[in-house]
């Protein structure tokens, strides 16, 4: 019988994850819900607790990984900013199944617990200038995220370099993604081999990313893509608005622009962040107040910046599906222009607003287009409540001195603004007004 494809070969030794190892106690998984292969550990002659890490993977390139992140780590201890390895496994230098780091505090919960922005901040204009002395030595971490950033020794560090680029070609596949989900540069998805040239690039993105996480406070994940400093699904809403908030966002979008060229060096993302401590050192920026942060200021301001836009949008709709009957039916005319609460002639019953929304309610708006030479005109209404629209148009006619109604709608069912169906549920109104306008002979 043949031997199994990828079993180990006779005599090759391998540790158990549940075993201990020499001077070390394995005191079980360091998180409940944590990989199996990171131990808490016990070093059996001073006490010190820490963490042990196992092989966790037999396939090839996955071994290879974690025996190039334990001897260069290994050989990188003592580095500023970098975590250190305690111990390692020394019976097979080139194939190490495990090493030892110390018990270190995640970054992100030490950060959660300081009082204004700059202190966020600070430590990450440290581990910039860390990855840019790793970059001039050709190596790129390539997986930069919160979960591998912590607090050691009084300072942020670096850890977990299972993905990094040591100055050679590595295991790493022709067109696979290289780093996290979230934080990847968008070259890296099928980086592969070429990894390296841009893995430089790709540090300073994901370090931006993970910046911007750690500083808002809202959620485990950016939004993904460029942190657009002037759009406002990308604001601070945790801080104060300061003029000094603007200036750290355009740092964040220079530092995570789409093409690699075009975005700062890790040098000068680390120098660009210190010039703003510099500016900023006299005025510290402040998390808003609880209730602010629910319903303050920079709450209802989103709410009615948010009401805004679905109301041009809307309003555009209204406008093309009028322009565009007044095209086919009309002899001559205005585009449609906005009219008043006093060009509705009938009643409407308006649907009530669905439950579970939150928003500006019983806001309504009108548009119209008119035919002079026919004394006709087509009024279309909508009113707003929750982030969802109805319809409903009116048929009217000019006789003597005032426009009388011909026919209207029925209102329409409630859509989410912004969305197609809002324009299939115009085409269908407007397709009831031609009806009507062939019925009575126009």
């Amino acid at each position: 019988m043949g031997k199994k494809e990828g079993a180990r070969p006779r005599g090759q030794r391998r540790s158990s994850i549940s075993s201990s190892v020499p001077g070390w106690q394995n005191l079980g998984p360091l998180l409940p819900t944590g990989k199996p292969f990171v131990r808490r550990a016990r070093n059996g002659t001073t006490g010190e607790e820490a963490v042990l890490k196992f092989l966790s993977d037999q396939r090839s390139e996955r071994q290879q990984r974690f025996f190039a992140e334990a001897r260069r780590m290994n050989g990188m201890t003592p580095t500023p900013g970098v975590l250190p390895v305690l111990d390692i496994d020394c019976a097979d230098e080139e194939r190490p199944q495990w090493y030892v780091m110390p018990l270190a505090e995640s970054l992100k919960g030490v950060l959660d617990e300081v009082e204004s922005l700059q202190e966020v901040v600070a430590p990450f204009v440290v581990l910039a200038d860390t990855l840019a002395a790793l970059e001039s030595e050709g190596i790129y971490h390539r997986d930069i995220k919160p979960d591998n950033l912590f607090w050691h020794d009084g300072g942020p560090v670096l850890a977990d370099f299972g993905i990094a680029y040591w100055g050679e070609p590595g295991p790493t596949q022709p067109v696979e993604k290289v780093g996290p989900m979230g934080f990847l540069a968008p070259e890296m998805y099928t980086a592969g081999t070429d990894a390296g040239e841009v893995g430089a690039s790709a540090d300073v993105y994901g370090l931006a990313q993970t910046l911007y996480v750690v500083a808002r406070r809202e959620g485990r994940y950016p939004p993904g893509g460029p942190l657009r400093a002037d759009e406002e699904v990308y604001a601070f809403r945790q801080w104060q608005d300061t003029r000094g908030i603007s200036g750290f966002r355009h740092v964040l979008e220079a530092a995570t622009c789409v093409t690699p060229s075009a975005r700062l060096t890790m040098a000068e993302l680390a120098r660009q962040l210190r010039v703003w401590l510099q500016l900023e050192r006299d005025s510290p920026i402040l998390p808003r107040s609880s209730d602010n942060r629910i319903l303050g200021r920079g709450f209802f301001d989103d709410m009615f910046r948010q009401l805004e836009r679905d109301k041009q949008a809307t309003v555009r709709d209204m406008a093309h599906a009028l322009d565009k009957l007044a095209d086919e039916y009309f002899s001559a005319g205005d585009d449609a222009t906005e009219g008043g609460k006093n060009d509705w002639l009938g009643k409407h019953e308006w649907p009530e607003q669905p439950a579970g929304t939150v928003g500006v309610e019983g806001v309504r708006f009108v548009y119209h287009v008119e035919d002079p030479a026919e004394g006709r005109r087509v009024v279309l209404g909508a009113e707003t409540e929750g982030g969802t629209v109805s319809f409903a148009v009116e048929l009217q006619k000019f006789a003597s001195t005032q426009w009388q109604l011909v026919w209207q709608s029925a209102t329409t069912p409630r859509h989410q603004m912004r969305l197609p169906s809002v324009q299939q549920e115009l085409a269908g109104l407007m397709n009831q007004v031609m009806d009507q306008l062939t019925q009575y002979g126009y």
